[in-house]
């Protein structure tokens, strides 16, 4: 999949995603299919212009690709190569502020999202609705608290 897309996404991207997915190739073969997933997820996000991927390289060799929405550079997840193991990290306060309703319904029908909660079991549905809070995020107006209020 990595390869099909690269055509359609910017170079310097294509460096950028590259590099996480030579880091998640490097990883233990019972780690490979979640990592590739979520590396595959990601640029899908990034295909729909829903994100603009990143990747930060910590000190004790974790690798992360960040999924940030293009209008505030935040995300709604992060997904972490822990030395071979991955996994994603949730940031309740921007769902609260940018997808309510696809938090709402996360929530409600899959598990509840608590800022910096981190998951290894990521199911199809779990994607398919942190993809449809992407778009929400993307399409919708910021929501803003008031002093006060």
């Amino acid at each position: 999949m990595l390869l099909e897309m690269q055509s359609e996404l910017p170079v310097w991207h294509i460096e950028v995603v590259r590099c996480y997915w030579l880091c998640t190739n490097a990883s233990p073969e019972t780690s490979k299919p979640l990592l590739q997933r979520l590396c595959n997820w990601a640029i899908a996000l990034e295909k729909e212009h829903l994100v603009k991927l990143s990747t930060y390289h910590g000190k004790a060799g974790i690798l992360t690709l960040l999924p940030r929405l293009r209008a505030d550079n935040a995300g709604l997840v992060s997904i972490y190569n822990n030395n071979g193991a991955g996994y994603l990290q949730f940031w309740r306060s921007v769902f609260e502020r940018r997808a309510p309703r696809s938090l709402a319904r996360i929530d409600q029908s899959i598990m509840p999202i608590r800022q910096g909660k981190t998951t290894r079991e990521v199911s199809d549905e779990l994607l398919d609705a942190l993809t449809m809070a992407y778009k929400e995020a993307a399409d919708g107006a910021i929501e803003i608290e008031k002093p006060g209020v």
